[in-house]
């Protein structure tokens, strides 16, 4: 869904200053921060169920991916905060995705 909305609204929403290929690149960009800090995650939350439960890195990861993606819902346009909108989209989606790692692991293996 995330993939389809960066080709079709988030590069005239977020960079409406450059040419209409060069914003869904650029959008394509903030899909492409979140499949990098995938690994991060995968290490940070693997450790943290490690050493607290694996219970407990699954809720924090569900809380965290939740909130990130509730912040993404809520960003503003570039026409209302200027540089920061495309900055706080890339944020809010490669929180979403490191978080994203730990879960499916947590969940098969009990």
């Amino acid at each position: 869904m995330y993939g389809s909305a960066s080709a079709l609204v988030f590069g005239k929403l977020f960079f409406p200053e450059v040419s209409p290929a060069l914003g869904t690149l650029a959008a394509f960009g903030t899909f492409w921060v979140g499949f990098l800090a995938r690994p991060l995650g995968g290490l940070i939350f693997g450790h943290i169920g490690d050493r607290r439960g694996r219970k407990s890195a699954l809720i924090m990861t569900l809380a965290l991916m939740g909130l990130a993606t509730a912040g993404i819902g809520v960003l503003p346009t570039p026409s209302s905060c200027s540089r920061l909108a495309p900055w706080s989209q890339a944020n809010c989606r490669s929180r979403a995705r490191c978080c994203g790692c730990c879960c499916p692991k947590s969940c098969c293996f009990p």
